[in-house]
């Protein structure tokens, strides 16, 4: 396995910038050297260019190809290079952020890579001299955030922050403002509305156009080119028809693709291994595996919720299920529906009429209502709305 090794050398305006050699340049100058594929290298500088004004930038493609990694190295990168740099990282949940996710690697894994280079960058140690090796919390609203070193000498804040209901976005958003806003998981949201909500937030006070940069990740939508995704980065981003007033939005919008292949970190056993993972659904082959934009097929309305582990019992290879179907003169179901807030749940069931055996206590018994209650009506060959 060939892997490429890129190293950062100071410029005169201690700017960090990528140069690429084999060996180790006889510079000392040289402050470290970072394991970077080419494409992840693309990412970081892209996120690094001048004059392109407020940058707004989607790394898409299918998993394993360092999508995560080379924009975690892109936040470090503004927060040393931007002059009192906020930048926001935005999970799902706290807990896929913090629990061994995005957090965790950004915290343990890439800024002890760049404070190992020992050029200035480092953990910020506040005028008590009290240093804090790695994130806080805040005492009031229980925020996760930690400091580091930026070059101009002072210092910038990097914060987690969830959004777990989008609906929240403008609670929690609407004031708020960064230099940087790092947004990963972008497939799972499903509202273009909270991107433009987000997205008003790049702004700080004494800060230019240049300074400011909105960074998403994710895997193609399983809503396919319907998602406002695929329409806003895709349709939008390349139409030669939008109007004067739509054009400096176009002009901030970019595209950086990462397949399998741009991963040299992965032998191809592994790369065997991750397509044989997929290659019983379709759908998910196509998306995670060849990153293409393709929607979920009409048989599996409801795949994106559905997890095997949770919702069979038993192996499924080998089960014989009884499937408990309506009577073949059946004409009517009943319904009940609770919406509930965190537990929602519904019912059908089929009103029979059977006749019960005699019995000492009813030597005259009368046909009685039964209920036969349905796990799930299915449609069959057909569309339907939800």
């Amino acid at each position: 396995m060939c892997h490429n090794w890129h190293y950062l050398q100071f410029d005169n305006d201690k700017a960090l910038m990528p140069i690429q050699n084999q060996v180790k340049p006889d510079n000392d100058n040289v402050a470290f050297k970072l394991e970077l594929a080419p494409k992840q290298e693309e990412v970081v500088r892209m996120c690094s260019e001048t004059g392109r004004g407020a940058k707004i930038i989607f790394v898409n493609g299918p998993k394993w190809t360092g999508k995560t990694i080379a924009a975690l190295h892109a936040v470090v990168n503004h927060a040393w290079n931007t002059k009192g740099a906020r930048i926001c990282v935005i999970v799902p949940s706290i807990t896929t952020g913090d629990d061994s996710g995005v957090w965790t690697v950004l915290t343990e894994q890439i800024i002890p890579e760049w404070i190992a280079g020992n050029f200035g960058f480092d953990w910020w140690t506040p005028k008590t001299g009290r240093k804090f090796l790695g994130p806080r919390q805040k005492g009031t609203s229980k925020k996760i955030y930690c400091e580091v070193t930026n070059k101009f000498g002072g210092k910038s804040h990097i914060e987690m922050d969830s959004l777990k209901d989008e609906r929240d976005v403008e609670t929690e958003f609407f004031n708020r403002y960064f230099t940087m806003i790092y947004w990963g998981e972008l497939q799972n949201f499903r509202e273009r509305h909270t991107f433009d909500t987000l997205s008003q937030s790049l702004r700080k006070k004494g800060h230019a156009e240049d300074d400011f940069l909105m960074l998403c990740d994710g895997n193609p939508s399983d809503q396919g080119t319907d998602s406002w995704q695929y329409r806003l980065f895709y349709d939008f981003r390349t139409a030669t028809d939008i109007t004067p007033d739509e054009l400096p939005l176009q002009k901030k919008l970019q595209v950086i693709e990462l397949y399998l292949d741009d991963n040299p970190f992965l032998d191809d056993s592994k790369k065997a291994e991750i397509k044989a993972s997929y290659i019983h659904d379709p759908d998910l082959y196509a998306r995670y595996i060849m990153g293409r934009w393709v929607k979920a097929a009409s048989n599996a309305l409801f795949a994106s919720g559905f997890k095997p582990s949770v919702h069979i019992v038993g192996d499924l290879a080998e089960a014989d299920p009884d499937m408990l179907l309506p009577d073949e003169h059946c004409s009517e179901l009943f319904t009940g529906w609770d919406p509930g807030g965190a537990n929602p749940a519904m019912v059908i069931a089929e009103k029979m009429f059977r006749r019960v055996a005699a019995t000492p206590e009813i030597p005259n018994p009368k046909e009685v209502s039964v209920f036969k209650f349905l796990s799930e009506l299915v449609f069959l060959h057909e569309n339907f709305s939800i």
